[in-house]
């Protein structure tokens, strides 16, 4: 993932100007630029800019309001998901603290 992720925002600082990898898919570039600036629509954010939503909790668990952390960190049915694939694809998932470590 390190790597993947380093791919995409190599030229990614907290400038404004955005420049894509080209060596990626041109909607994984946009998937990161999204986590490394928190655009992502999870619940909490559409709360946070006012939508109308039903609940803020998960939508997989339902144990915590959702976030873009806990989208890929720390919802357990996701962990367990990502595990499968890493196994799948024989790779060791670094332990993670958020989303953010990933990407810088």
């Amino acid at each position: 993932y390190q790597t993947l992720f380093g791919l995409v925002l190599c030229s990614m600082s907290t400038d404004v100007h955005t420049r894509w990898n080209n060596l990626v898919p041109i909607k994984l570039n946009i998937l990161v630029w999204c986590i490394r600036w928190n655009k992502l629509p999870t619940q909490l954010n559409l709360r946070d800019k006012c939508v109308d939503i039903v609940s803020v909790l998960c939508p997989i668990c339902s144990e915590v309001g959702e976030s873009l952390d806990h989208s890929f960190i720390d919802c357990s049915l996701l962990v367990h998901l990502w595990s499968r694939i890493a196994r799948w694809w024989e790779i060791n998932l670094p332990p993670l603290l958020s989303v953010h470590s990933l990407i810088t």
